[in-house]
């Protein structure tokens, strides 16, 4: 740990308006989602079963009385027939590895936080397509996102 943050604190940038942007997330109400693992388990036929939080389309964290930090995961609309990123300005889907944070970003909700997240993902992320943020849930309705370091890919 000592050994990485001497690498980090070289290049580490105290939060400020350049390098980080503030939102409001949007609780898609009455949905779900079927995760990718789903599919491709279906795919590969093989026996697993993926945990009921995954499929949950909006989640907002108990006992937020003092915010909470996470890393989150950041995707952009994607189509899985043609393996690329849809380029439209539909909601990017935001959610922590636990799934007890799980929101999307639409871009009525704020359009300037909404294209620098997204151009984040776009140039920095993987494949063009999702990235992960150190991120702070300072209250239901107020997402901080430090969008100026995109994290190495996370196993969720």
């Amino acid at each position: 740990m000592q050994k990485e943050w001497g690498t980090h604190k070289k290049t580490c940038q105290p939060f400020s308006e350049d390098n980080i942007v503030t939102i409001r997330p949007y609780y898609a109400q009455d949905e779900s989602m079927m995760p990718i693992e789903t599919h491709r388990n279906r795919f590969f036929g093989v026996e697993h079963t993926t945990p009921q939080t995954h499929y949950r389309a909006a989640h907002i964290p108990k006992n937020l009385a003092t915010g909470k930090n996470m890393v989150i995961k950041v995707q952009l609309p994607y189509d899985l027939k043609t393996k690329t990123v849809i380029p439209c300005t539909g909601a990017l889907l935001v959610y922590n590895k636990k799934h007890d944070f799980v929101s999307c970003i639409r871009r009525e909700d704020g359009a300037a936080a909404y294209d620098r997240i997204r151009h984040a993902v776009a140039t920095k992320g993987a494949r063009g397509a999702k990235a992960y943020f150190a991120a702070e849930l300072k209250t239901k309705d107020e997402l901080t996102i430090e969008i100026s370091e995109v994290l190495a890919e996370q196993p969720f």
